[in-house]
């Protein structure tokens, strides 16, 4: 360590600059998420290593020097919360630490609050740097935006190598938002404060000369004035590209409708667990299946499965508690209070930084918030605490207490650079994997099922994949023997299937209340019926864990009802039918099933008009509707005289998918579903259960 003490500040300032024009830009086509999860990847080496420096820092100086903010202890005291909330609700305690915009994302974040803030006053130089990066991304982000929403609205056709090598990874029209609004702040502050200052004379001249002569922020170049205009038009072209976008589609919107959020954060605080801590960070999704309303299966969102919600205090409501929110806000009011205050006393170099502070928790109230939102967010609050008047300075000669915040900082930056590599290596795994599924290159999907779980066995998806793949190679291998299956296949087959359900419960086990893993579970057992000793009973069982998770889930009582039929176990199938229509009225399948059971049963009358409102609700030209209507005609045959009473979806009876195979195998008693007496993954909630209709 020769390094004297101004030059690692140095080094922790560029640092700061590379992190400042990366956040708006940096992807890579690596992972299944090629935009957040490399900035937050990103965003933890870079904090680790200033982290590091500043320690460092702290040794050569042998004293230690911490810079409060008074930012400081409401950040902290938020960021507490989260992790309360994390061992309070979540099951699952890694997985929200090394997901993108959760817990360990906030943890980082006020990390890298308190570096800055220990770089001591920010110089006007350093501002002026900070911005022209931000320029330099912005430009960039808003460049590439720009074309690919041009190609999106047909207006221009991109070359196919782009597409094929993902040379162009953009977020959506939303999320573009999202960092362009707080981005616009920033760069056009100049403009933005000249104009205010212009109409409070009663004197408006916008031409570009008089923007080119910005007053507003004294020390700026006509070079560094035509930088943040140039940025700025080229945000304001992106911004309304994003927009008539958002406008004229005729899909809906990627965003959970504000209704839906806001039933789902108030409904969590029925209980006092979830009421003080939420069901836990990483959990939305748990709660929106569990108490989703019922009346979202009348809307284009009745089949998505959100994991974040309307806005950034409906997630922390939602995921954290009362407590949790009730910290955020104080955080938030006291940037808001402050960061109002600086703007009205005094125009200077960190002014930008404060009005893209208090964009992005403009966004977030309209918005979830992106990795680069919260960066604005914390990067104006680092800057504005850096100048505040409260602030303070804490020294103490000490060069034991020095390496003692050095080995307290390996302490935090060796795990968090050790575990987030693992973790992205087997997102990058897991994205090789899925492509050599596409390839049919089933031992290399194997090798790599196994090097990712490896890995991070964390995340229940992997164990998803895994269970289908395995799965897969067992129906293949199965549907291949045309004659009677010789004893070695057999064993082989066995194996698989034993491994694909294995897979499957560990699915389960790491996302305990995710009604979709349950499902999967539910999917393997059914596919196994015909093939496993058991295997309808297991089916049964969790396919009512699923139900019990997402109770006004149409599809799940749908399959929970294709069950019931195929055991000829008619009145429980005609029940869950019927609440699948119940709950959506418009559902074609439903309908289908339930006269499809009716029928079985013998009661032809009804199973004319539950056809009959599947001819209502399918496309007339469509093979929907002729298969309808064929099957209604060999229905209505069977009763002379029945009385008719009053989306495209793809018909379909129950059917076990899967080879048969005989004898059935007999798989050991790991094989057997395991149902929790109470869903442990989040805390339990108080979820509308739908009524059933009357039979």
């Amino acid at each position: 360590m020769t390094a004297r003490p101004h030059i690692l500040s140095k080094l922790s300032q560029l640092l700061l600059l590379v992190l400042t024009f990366l956040i708006p830009v940096f992807y890579l086509p690596l992972t299944l998420d090629p935009l957040n999860l490399p900035k937050y990847a990103l965003l933890v080496v870079i904090t680790a290593i200033m982290l590091l420096l500043w320690a460092i820092k702290q040794v050569r100086q042998r004293e230690v020097t911490l810079v409060v903010t008074p930012f400081t202890l409401p950040l902290f005291l938020f960021t507490i919360g989260t992790v309360v909330a994390l061992f309070v609700g979540s099951a699952n305690k890694v997985y929200p630490l090394l997901t993108p915009g959760s817990v360990g994302t906030l943890v980082t974040f006020f990390i890298f609050t308190f570096v800055v803030n220990q770089f001591g006053e920010v110089s006007h130089g350093l501002a002026k740097q900070l911005r022209l990066a931000l320029a330099a991304g912005a430009i960039i982000l808003s460049l590439v935006t720009s074309l690919v929403l041009l190609e999106t609205l047909d207006f221009i056709v991109l070359p196919k190598f782009i597409r094929t090598y993902e040379l162009l990874v953009v977020p959506d029209a939303l999320t573009f938002l999202t960092v362009a609004i707080p981005l616009l702040l920033i760069l056009g502050a100049p403009f933005i404060m000249r104009t205010l200052k212009k109409i409070g004379e009663t004197e408006i001249s916008l031409t570009p000369d008089s923007l080119m002569k910005s007053e507003a922020l004294p020390g700026e170049t006509n070079t560094e004035i035509f930088m943040l205009l140039l940025s700025s038009l080229f945000l304001l072209v992106g911004i309304g590209l994003a927009a008539y976008q958002l406008f004229t589609t005729t899909q809906p919107l990627p965003l959970l409708p504000y209704w839906a959020g806001w039933y789902i954060a108030i409904d969590g605080i029925k209980l006092i667990k979830t009421a003080l801590f939420g069901v836990g960070p990483g959990n939305f999704l748990a709660a929106y299946t569990q108490i989703k309303p019922a009346f979202i299966n009348s809307t284009p969102y009745w089949n998505v499965n959100f994991a974040i919600s309307s806005n950034t205090f409906f997630q922390i409501l939602t995921e954290t508690g009362l407590v949790g929110l009730l910290l955020y806000i104080s955080f938030a009011f006291r940037v808001l209070r402050v960061g109002l205050t600086q703007l009205f006393k005094s125009v200077n170099s960190v002014t930008p930084f404060v009005l893209g502070a208090l964009g992005a928790l403009a966004v977030q109230l309209f918005l979830p918030a992106s990795i680069a939102t919260w960066y604005f967010l914390f990067l104006g609050v680092a800057l504005l605490g850096a100048r505040h008047p409260q602030t303070r300075t804490i020294k103490e000669s000490s060069i034991i207490l020095a390496w003692l915040f050095l080995g307290f900082a390996l302490l935090i930056i060796v795990p968090s650079v050790y575990f987030g590599s693992r973790a992205y290596a087997a997102e990058v795994l897991y994205k090789q994997t899925l492509v050599a599924i596409s390839k049919n290159q089933a031992d290399t999907a194997l090798k790599k099922t196994d090097q990712i779980q490896k890995l991070n066995p964390y995340v229940y998806g992997y164990h998803v994949s895994a269970s289908q793949l395995y799965l897969a190679i067992a129906n293949n291998l199965a549907s291949q023997k045309k004659e009677k299956i010789d004893e070695q296949t057999r064993t082989t087959i066995s194996q698989l299937v034993q491994e694909s359900i294995r897979q499957a419960k560990i699915a389960v086990s790491v996302g305990p209340a995710i009604a979709t893993n349950w499902e999967n579970l539910a999917g393997i057992y059914r596919s196994l019926i015909n093939a496993v000793e058991g295997a309808d009973n297991w089916t049964l069982q969790t396919y009512q864990q699923a139900v019990r998770l997402d109770p006004t889930n149409p599809v799940l009582r749908v399959n929970l009802g294709g069950v019931f039929f195929t055991l000829k176990r008619y009145d429980e199938a005609i029940q869950q039918f019927q609440i699948s229509v119940a709950l959506k009225s418009d559902f074609a399948n439903g309908y289908y099933n339930l006269a499809a059971a009716l029928r079985e049963k013998g009661d032809f009358a009804q199973a004319a008009n539950a056809m009959r409102a599947v001819l209502k609700i399918v496309p007339v030209n469509s093979e929907d509707y002729k298969k309808a209507e064929k099957e209604l005609e060999e229905i209505v045959k069977k009763v002379p005289a029945v009385p008719e009473t009053s989306a495209g979806q793809v018909l379909q009876q129950p059917t076990n998918s899967g080879p048969k195979i005989t004898p059935p195998l007999k798989l050991d008693q790991t094989a057997t579903p395991e149902i929790p007496e109470e869903t442990t993954g989040a805390a339990k909630l108080a979820s509308p259960t739908p009524a059933s209709p009357e039979l």
